[in-house]
């Protein structure tokens, strides 16, 4: 094979592989760089949404134990006694307990057994049996 054909190919090499058929470099970059952005926008979605269900979650067994404490009566004492062996930071047990040890105004408010109200009975013009009773006697 002589030189000018051994050229004639080569240059034809370079301009396939430059060519329209092949992506740039910078352009698989581009797409990477949107790709991954993409990525870490989804996983910052999802880290932010498990984040809400775990205080969710958090705030609901908190709700629940201050309910179980009021009907116990007992003014949150076996509740504070629970709390009081997890609470490791000083400014922590203040929310709980004033400076004599004793439970902290807003905690006894939390766990303060609600009063017992009955409900009041249904005055007898409201009843729905007496309703439908009307209803009749103004048919006939």
């Amino acid at each position: 094979m002589n030189e000018a054909k051994l050229i004639d190919k080569l240059s034809v090499i370079k301009t396939t592989r430059k060519g329209t058929d092949m992506p740039n470099i910078e352009e698989l970059k581009k797409k990477r760089d949107q790709l991954t952005a993409k990525i870490q926008a989804a996983e910052a979605r999802k880290s932010a949404e498990e984040r809400k269900l775990e205080a969710r979650i958090k705030i609901l067994v908190g709700s629940a134990f201050l309910e179980k404490a009021k009907r116990k009566g007992d003014k949150g004492e076996s509740l504070l006694r629970s709390i009081d062996e997890f609470l490791t930071r000083p400014v922590d047990r203040k929310i709980f307990k004033d400076e004599n040890g004793k439970p902290s105004d807003i905690f006894l408010t939390l766990t303060e057994p609600k009063e017992q109200t009955t409900p009041s009975p249904t005055p007898e013009y409201e009843h729905e049996a007496y309703q439908v009773e009307q209803a009749d006697d103004s048919v006939s």
